[in-house]
């Protein structure tokens, strides 16, 4: 057998453009979709001022850290 008695015969209505997209099942719905549902937030406008023995330390620290780091910088010319 040659190649050419292999290869099927074209058919005149054949065509070469990918076939149409139908839309998904659920297109639309009748009713809208519900809202979101979201918790209430808390707001605690003293919150900032009852911080916790450790936080008011750790903020000590960081501004003495802060103030010798200034002074570090300060003394050798780099501000």
């Amino acid at each position: 057998m040659s190649e050419s008695e292999q290869v099927p015969a074209t058919q005149p209505q054949g065509d070469l453009d990918p076939p149409d997209r139908w839309p998904p099942t659920a297109v639309g719905a009748a009713a809208p979709s519900p809202a979101p549902q979201r918790r209430p937030t808390r707001v605690d406008p003293g919150a900032w001022r009852r911080r916790s023995a450790w936080t008011r330390g750790l903020d000590l620290v960081l501004d003495a850290l802060d103030f010798a780091a200034d002074r570090v910088a300060g003394v050798a010319g780099l501000r």
